[in-house]
């Protein structure tokens, strides 16, 4: 039975007008498109927080990144430039600045590879013959110089200190005598000294034995000096100079006479031996103001005359003191002049009494620009580049008379007269500008025999160092024969060669910052044993 009539009657709404229900649908819709819309908004919305903020572009930022390329191919420009200048530039052999030899290429050996030495003096080579080194080196040194700072009138680029001033000391020293032979056959007595504990120490003599003259008072140097690199510079224009400091210390110069007397105890009373360590300019041209920067150098000679056993001293200081109103120190080179070397070679001669012709019976020669190695020492110091020294050099009027004969330095024969020279074979006299010092003699690297037109049959070896060099010409009227051999370049036996060769007196003469400095000394004792 259908039950549908037992169910209550539902209640309906009441219908609306066909109209109204258009009319609400429509709102609807729109309400419905509008809360899409916002949802939709908020979604972009969100997805955009996600996204990191792109920066701002800069109006300068192109010119960055222009500069940027320009500096990185700046860079590599030079950097191929210089691999070409290594690989195909011309290479010096010497370096006029420094007055030395550069490095040469290395041997190839086995056992120089193993050890590394092959590559390593490759290495050197190459770094120490770089063509254009000369600009290279004085842009180094304009652009070092950026970093210094100044206190008044001195220009700082490291540390710079006071040095301590020893004094020498000879309470209880007391006069003795050492042979000294004049001639083959004959002898003679010069002065000497010795102290309380009974060892003998010599001093300065002279050809008559005289007592030493007065001591000549150093004048006062009222200049401001400035430290530029290593080198001491004061004055202007033409009075310009440029002085190196002396760091020798008593210690270092007793290690000088130590190894003296071991050449003496070799070589016997038979041979006299003599010490003369040479003073640099700064031992007389020192400004006040920087006075204490280097040791004394005196004090110090004085140290190493008293440390002496059998050797006979030189000290030139007080003869070279008397003539320092003359052009005896060059003002930009670490060398003496000339005229400094016959000054002071004069001590010597009168010490060794052998015959040492004036200042007049020589022929004069001049050489102007003369820029020497102070120039590079004081960083490139445009007033000393500007003030270059006048070279005056010395010829005996006999030297037609002289003939020289060069080894190498295991004392095999060259040649008798090498390119360059003049007909003896002494002087150089193309040199010319910062090679000027080099009119003499030349290289270091040889030995050099020199037969002259003296008849005392006296054949003196000297071992030295560029000092040296000025002296050699001012000889040739005191010795029959001179061999002249610098200490940092000699690969035989010192005593044996000087037996061979028939020496009668040896003679250590150099700058004595260099000759008594560890290197110095080394070498000296290792050419006595090797």
């Amino acid at each position: 039975m259908d039950n549908r009539y037992d169910r209550p009657p539902q209640r309906r709404r009441p219908a609306r007008p066909s109209g109204e229900r258009s009319s609400m649908q429509r709102e609807a819709a729109r309400a419905r498109e509008a809360s899409r819309a916002r949802e939709a908004v908020r979604a972009r919305e969100k997805k955009t927080d996600d996204i990191p903020e792109k920066p701002a572009v800069e109006a300068g930022e192109g010119v960055q990144v222009l500069n940027i390329i320009v500096c990185l191919g700046g860079i590599f420009l030079i950097a191929i430039v210089l691999l070409v200048m290594t690989v195909m530039g011309k290479r010096e052999k010497e370096s006029p600045s420094e007055n030395r030899k550069l490095a040469e290429f290395p041997s190839f050996s086995f056992s120089s590879l193993f050890k590394g030495d092959f590559t390593k003096g490759i290495s050197t080579y190459f770094t120490d013959t770089i063509p254009g080194r000369e600009s290279f080196k004085s842009f180094n040194s304009s652009f070092t110089n950026c970093f210094g700072f100044s206190i008044g009138d001195v220009k700082i680029n490291g540390t710079v200190k006071k040095v301590e001033q020893e004094k020498y000391d000879d309470k209880g020293v007391t006069t003795t005598k050492v042979s000294i032979n004049t001639a083959p056959a004959t002898t003679t007595t010069a002065a000497s000294t010795s102290s309380e504990d009974g060892s003998d120490k010599t001093t300065t003599t002279t050809k008559s034995n005289k007592k030493e003259d007065e001591i000549v008072k150093i004048p006062e140097n009222t200049n401001e000096g400035k430290l530029l690199g290593s080198v001491v510079v004061y004055g202007k224009g033409k009075e310009t100079r440029g002085l190196v400091l002396s760091g020798v210390t008593f210690e270092m110069g007793k290690s000088f006479a130590d190894a003296c007397n071991k050449w003496k105890q070799d070589l016997g009373d038979g041979v006299n031996v003599y010490a003369m360590p040479d003073p640099l300019s700064s031992a007389f041209y020192m400004p006040n103001n920087m006075k204490n920067m280097g040791t004394d150098q005196n004090e110090n000679i004085k140290n190493i005359i008293g440390a002496l056993k059998n050797v006979v001293g030189i000290n030139c200081v007080n003869e070279l003191a008397k003539h320092m109103d003359e052009d005896i120190y060059a003002r930009t080179d670490h060398h003496w002049l000339p005229l400094g070397a016959y000054y002071a070679t004069k001590v010597f001669a009168e010490s060794a009494q052998v015959d040492y012709p004036e200042l007049d019976k020589y022929d004069k020669f001049t050489k102007e620009g003369f820029l020497g190695t102070l120039y590079t020492y004081s960083n490139y110091d445009q007033d000393i580049h500007d003030n270059p020294d006048t070279f005056v050099y010395y010829k005996a009027k006999n030297i037609d008379q002289v003939t020289c004969t060069y080894y190498d330095t295991s004392f095999n024969k060259l040649q008798t007269q090498p390119y360059g020279t003049d007909k003896s074979g002494l002087f150089y006299d193309s040199m010319e500008g910062s090679n000027c010092y080099l009119s003499f003699l030349g290289s270091d690297s040889q030995i050099v025999e020199i037969n002259t037109p003296c008849k005392n049959n006296r054949v003196l070896v000297v071992y030295k160092n560029s000092y040296g060099n000025a002296m050699i010409p001012f000889l040739t009227n005191s010795f029959s024969k001179i061999y002249v051999c610098d200490y940092r370049y000699f690969d035989i036996n010192g005593v044996d060669f000087c037996k061979k060769v028939g020496c009668t007196d040896l003679l250590f003469t150099g700058a004595i910052s260099l000759i008594c400095s560890d290197v110095g000394v080394s070498s000296i004792n290792n050419i006595r044993v090797q």
